[in-house]
This record gives structure tokens, sequence and C-alpha cells, in this order.
């Protein structure tokens, strides 16, 4: 299993050498930094750990993964966020077979709202075969370029790669978590942010146009 580890970037200096090195640490057969035009030095420090792609115009978080996608020469590819932290010989325990798969979370803040927040992540959401981007999600470059990728929306690609996925295999579960950052909740407040998160699934789920719903999100967090 050759993985090529896609991360995109957007203005994720300060987050991205705590993650680059624990990637490196295990040995994948290639990291793909996709920088979303970053105004401070997100590529001058992937450039020490990772190969770096730059896209210069605006573009959707899908646009960047899909992007890195494309120049991964991998036989599987793991999108992960930059703010994630893989868990220690993570990638060795990943069955040779396996098409799809997700690893439970936890988050880095020790507080009672957050943990179950992740119970509920790991214990209903992702054994329905939902992996939002902090999970971190691994499918084969085949499977991939079967479902059409990331669809090309500015909001929820995540959930809506995931359904695709469910048509064709079971996402199998990493059940050792890597650890994601809780800066959204802290910074906009526990409760707030989890508010807002159900609102604007419930929104995508009504089929609200996704640049609406991104907009409401955006709205709410000010």
């Amino acid at each position: 299993m050759k993985i090529s580890v896609i991360i995109p970037a957007v203005n994720e200096g300060q987050n991205l050498p705590t993650t680059l090195k624990r990637i490196k640490e295990e040995r994948p057969y290639e990291i793909i930094v996709v920088n979303g035009n970053s105004k401070d030095n997100t590529a001058e420090i992937s450039k020490k750990y990772a190969h770096v792609l730059t896209i210069k115009e605006k573009s959707w978080r899908s646009t960047l993964m899909n992007a890195g996608a494309a120049r991964a020469t991998g036989d599987t590819l793991l999108f992960l966020h930059a703010d994630t932290i893989l868990p220690k010989k993570s990638l060795k325990k990943i069955p040779k077979k396996t098409q799809a798969a997700a690893f439970f979370i936890m988050f880095d803040y020790d507080h009672w709202f957050l943990k179950t927040a992740a119970w509920y992540a790991n214990n209903i959401r992702l054994r329905r075969g939902i992996a939002f981007g902090d999970h971190g999600l691994l499918i084969t470059k085949d499977l991939f370029d079967n479902v059409r990728g990331y669809p090309n929306i500015s909001i929820f690609e995540d959930l809506e790669l995931c359904k695709r996925i469910k048509k064709h295999t079971a996402l199998f579960l990493l059940k050792e978590p890597v650890v994601t950052s809780s800066r959204r909740y802290l910074t906009t407040g526990l409760l707030k942010q989890f508010l807002i998160n159900q609102l604007v699934k419930t929104f995508h789920f009504l089929h609200v146009n996704h640049l609406a719903v991104r907009n409401i999100y955006v709205q709410l967090k000010r």
C-alpha cells in the first residue's frame, strides 16, 4: 500500500510543523500539502517535509483536495487536516485490502463537552459511514476516481464523498484516534459551535444551496 497523504492548507503555518513531523515519522509514500494561496509561511514550512502544490486562485477545500489527489502518485490517498495529528504506527495498522477507512477522533482539549462530541462522532456518526474531515479519510485512488472525488462544493464536501463511498463499500474504522484541534470550539464557544454545526447540517440536508449554507456558517461564527 503506497499511501499519499494530502493536506489542504490555508494559513496553517502555526499548525503544520507538528502535523507534518508526525506524518513524516510514519514514512508514507509521499506527503502533499495543497497550499490555498496562504498569506503566512504555510508554503515555506511545508517544503521542509512535503511536496507543495500552490493553488493561487481562491479555492474551496474540496478544490484543494481534488488537486492534491490529481497530483498524488500513490495507490491510496489519506486526506488529513492541517491541525490533526496521526497516532503512532497508524499507517502500518491499516489492512492492505482496505478500500476506505477513517479514524476515531479525540480533541486536544480536555473537556466533558468535547469528549461527548467525540463519542458521538466515533460511535454514532462514523458507524453510519460518515467521516468528517477531522477524522482523516483514507481511500484507494481507484475508488476515489470511481466516485469522481470530492464534489465541487464549499461546505460538507466530506459528508457528500462519504455518501458516494457507501454505495461501494463500508468504511473500515481505525479505532486508535487521531488528535484533532478544538480551536473552533474554543474560539466560538463550545455550545455555540455545536449549535451552529447542527443548524448548517440541517440546512444542508434540506438541500439549501451550498454557498448559502457556507455564508450562514461564516456569519454565525462572527
